[in-house]
């Protein structure tokens, strides 16, 4: 067709969107003469169509397109969404309340180490805490208690479907985001909350046509449901939280606008996200370094997490993109599913409450008590590496285009009436590390 008069070929790509997203990088992310970039996806939701992509520095720094190649970076707490939508498909509430108190050991035969041992950022405390609270503070123990509770395949198995394409092992350190993901991905899977738990394939072609107008090739693919309705819109209620008053304050929109989001970091500050929507458009930022694991302890004068540039950078892309547009209201969120006490075999009861041991219920089933094997075991501890250069991938497949702007788990404990759960707190530190011997993999 090239010979015999050419092809027409559209992407996606806003040529406004992209200056805006190119500039957002440029001004925010501090100089570091190289050796920190940043990259940033951002899709529409209810098409998959990607409408801006800043993939980092360049060929010359970077062998590779950060966005969309490589192995892929450690999410971090940003991969905790993926948990609570598990645990709401499976009928819980986010005011179900749960053991959040660190540091936190956990069994894990086989594995290394064993037993396992997360902590909260910074060693804080924790406590018991609702899902809702346990997301907006980003609480490490309560989330490796819910994965398990909710199951680690069944959590695996949630992202997948929402958009996740990179291999996620059911390893105990999953919930706090040890396995990589790729910007791309994380933009996509967090259009999926937006579009009410339908999930489009990003792509970045809409079509190809000859040279007589005819369409050769179009991109855009029909959605697929990932998860319910009324789980995107719960989840989106209480990610909206984390940008109002937890750990993503930076990203809040001047005028008020909704938004909803999760904030990650991983450990040593080697990667930080911000990942986050309005209805109309998802946005995932990811900052670090190219070539491994190099600690942002000291950058631009502070320790880096998702809450500070990555959450900044976002703003300042979305902030111009959505200027002009209407203000779009999340859609409210359904009447909440079932308020109880989650806890695993052997845990103790809430206090001043009666429970008993059953596993993981669905609306209308009972409670049952049923044996489970133990999660796939952790991949071995080590320390962090020095920073190696990852291998350049191979060219990414052909995008598709279009239009466009468990292991089974350890039975939870449930109790009938949940204790009245603990008043709000303002989150006590930026950012959930994932705890030593979790570091992010070279290449």
């Amino acid at each position: 067709a090239v010979f015999r008069g050419g092809l027409t070929i559209r992407t996606t790509l806003d040529r406004r969107l992209q200056g805006i997203a190119e500039e957002a990088v440029a001004s925010t992310l501090p100089d570091t003469g190289g050796q920190f970039t940043a990259a940033l996806v951002s899709v529409q939701p209810g098409t998959g169509a990607v409408r801006a992509l800043v993939g980092g520095p360049g060929f010359e720094q970077a062998k590779y397109n950060i966005a969309t190649q490589g192995v892929g970076q450690q999410p971090g707490s940003a991969f905790k969404p993926f948990v609570l939508a598990t645990a709401l498909e499976q009928g819980l509430s986010p005011q179900s309340t749960i053991n959040g108190r660190g540091p936190c050991p956990f069994p894990n035969p086989g594995g290394i180490p064993d037993p396992y041992e997360a902590e909260n950022f910074e060693g804080s405390a924790g406590g018991v805490v609702t899902l809702a609270q346990a997301t907006h503070r980003s609480v490490n123990c309560a989330y490796v208690r819910l994965g398990l509770i909710a199951g680690l395949e069944e959590v695996a198995a949630t992202a997948t479907r929402m958009g996740i394409t990179t291999p996620l092992d059911p390893v105990l350190s999953l919930p706090l985001g040890s396995k990589e993901v790729r910007p791309l991905d994380m933009a996509a899977a967090y259009a999926t909350f937006a579009a009410d738990g339908m999930h489009f394939s990003p792509y970045l072609v809409e079509e190809v046509l000859d040279k007589h107008g005819k369409v050769l090739f179009a991109g855009k693919t029909p959605g697929e449901r990932a998860i319910s309705e009324s789980t995107a819109r719960q989840a989106t209620d209480v990610m909206s939280g984390v940008v109002s008053g937890g750990t993503a304050t930076a990203a809040r929109f001047p005028d008020g606008r909704p938004a909803a989001g999760k904030t990650g970091t991983t450990s040593d500050y080697s990667d930080a996200w911000f990942a986050g929507y309005v209805p109309q458009l998802a946005t995932a930022v990811w900052m670090g370094s190219p070539q491994g694991n190099v600690p942002m302890r000291d950058v631009g004068g502070i320790r880096v997490t998702g809450g500070s540039y990555p959450a900044q950078i976002w703003q300042a892309f979305m902030g111009p993109a959505l200027a002009g547009e209407p203000i779009v209201a999340f859609p409210p969120p359904p009447p909440e599913g079932r308020v109880e006490f989650l806890r695993l075999p052997g845990e103790a009861p809430p206090p001043s409450s009666t429970s008993r041991t059953g596993s993981r219920r669905t609306p209308s089933s009972t409670s049952r008590t049923r044996a489970a094997p133990a999660p796939a075991p952790s991949p071995p501890a080590r320390p962090a590496p020095t920073p190696a250069p990852r291998p350049a991938p191979p060219p990414p497949p052909p995008p598709t285009a279009a239009p466009g702007p468990t292991t089974t788990q350890p039975p939870a404990t449930t109790a009938p009436t949940a204790p009245p759960p603990p008043p709000p707190e303002p989150p006590t530190e930026p950012e959930n590390p994932k705890p030593p011997g979790q570091e992010k993999k070279d290449g």
